[in-house]
């Protein structure tokens, strides 16, 4: 195991220089891409531009990168972390440098669910409480103060959970009655309260009930309502909000404009761009397009959600907290990635500016989805949905 100092990391260009994990079939973890900060788990930092398996890390049922590190949920309800860890996101009782292989999280043994944001961690217990850990320099941990923490602490006044996400400093929880909660930065109102004040304690957002989906992206939020309708808000310069128009962010929920019919299943996205995939395998996006993360090298830059492919075979979407890229998973295990490849990150053996239309990783393993059928209409308390249905990356 390495563990190290890698000063300046924040000042990177991180869309491009990206990481890419996968869960795959038999609970174990593959990884490729860049690797600076022992962000591919692999006990260095040398990146890779293929996928390779993590060693000893096994009964794995969900992953997730945050923006240079990754959180692993064992079967056993324990997590594992690997990565940056200058704010304590490891959250192992250390803070500064780096972990190159995963270590246990400290103190939590019934996790159903986990998120990683971008230099701050969350994990969703049995429960239904909340609990996170790493950078709280916008109250993103939600337990009532500004200090970071190494290990995991309790989120102010949450008991009745039923999904997580978070973005590169917000936090967003769906709670049992289908509303929606939100804490930590809201310089471009993504707590969705009408304010453009951080909060270090959940707040409620407004005007959203009877939702079902929740997602987070680096500035924005979405949500997915029981009649299917998506509503968004947070950062909106480049139009990924969907709303009709750029150049200004949004404070309050507000609806997207949609032309499916069909049932939306995962949102995901970067800071610049939106893309979500429906039910019928259709995958519509909004926003920015300079790394071809729509999955072609189509100029389209749209303040209006899009078709750019039709009927896919995909059943799950992963973009991490910081990529320019996409991988996609189908029903029967494949994988497909698309979008900034400057550090391997697409897993194809070779790096590029950019792949401009999928392409299938190799060799990489067969990825773990956890059903087929869509979401159903409304999650049960403590219900683990199936994988795109939750929210994760």
């Amino acid at each position: 195991m390495l563990v190290g100092q890698t000063p300046g990391i924040e000042q990177e260009s991180m869309g491009q220089y990206g990481f890419s994990v996968l869960l795959c079939d038999d609970g174990t973890v593959q990884t490729c891409g860049y690797n600076n900060v022992g962000q591919l788990g692999n006990g260095t930092t040398s990146t890779t531009t293929t996928f390779a398996t993590i060693a000893g890390l096994n009964n794995i049922q969900q992953v997730v990168q945050g923006g240079f590190h990754t959180l692993a949920l064992k079967n056993d309800g324990t997590v594992w972390a690997w990565g940056y860890n200058a704010y304590g996101q490891i959250g192992n009782g250390t803070s500064g440098g780096f972990i190159s292989t995963p270590v246990q999280v400290t103190g939590i043994t019934n996790a159903i669910a986990v998120f990683a944001g971008g230099y701050h961690s969350m994990t969703l217990l049995a429960d239904g409480t909340v609990m996170c850990w790493g950078s709280n320099t916008f109250g993103q941990l939600g337990n009532g103060t500004n200090s970071d923490s190494s290990v995991p602490v309790l989120v102010a006044g949450l008991n009745n959970v039923l999904q997580i996400a978070a973005g590169r400093s917000q936090c967003i929880v769906l709670l049992s009655d289908y509303t929606v909660k939100t804490w930590g930065r809201n310089e471009f109102g993504q707590l969705g309260n009408g304010t453009w004040t951080d909060s270090n304690v959940p707040v409620a957002t407004l005007a959203l009930s009877s939702v079902k989906y929740i997602s987070a992206t680096e500035g924005s939020c979405y949500a997915i309502k029981s009649d299917n309708s998506i509503w968004a808000w947070g950062y909106n310069i480049d139009g990924q909000l969907g709303l009709g128009y750029s150049g200004v962010n949004v404070n309050v929920p507000t609806q997207m404009i949609i032309s499916s019919a069909a049932t939306p299943v995962k949102i995901v996205g970067s800071l610049v761009s939106c893309l979500i995939l429906f039910c019928n395998g259709d995958l519509m996006a909004t926003g920015r397009n300079d790394n071809c993360q729509f999955g072609s090298d189509t100029p389209l830059n749209t303040n209006i959600s899009t078709l750019i492919i039709s009927a896919s075979p995909w059943v799950d979407l992963k973009m991490g907290i910081f990529a320019y890229h996409v991988l996609a998973i189908a029903s029967d295990g494949s994988v497909q990635a698309w979008g900034a490849n400057l550090t391997g990150q697409l897993g194809i053996g070779i790096t590029s500016t950019a792949e401009c239309v999928p392409v299938f990783p190799d060799p990489v393993c067969a990825a773990a989805f956890s059903a087929t059928d869509c979401c159903p209409a409304m999650p049960a308390i403590n219900n683990l949905l199936p994988q795109y249905c939750l929210a994760d990356v």
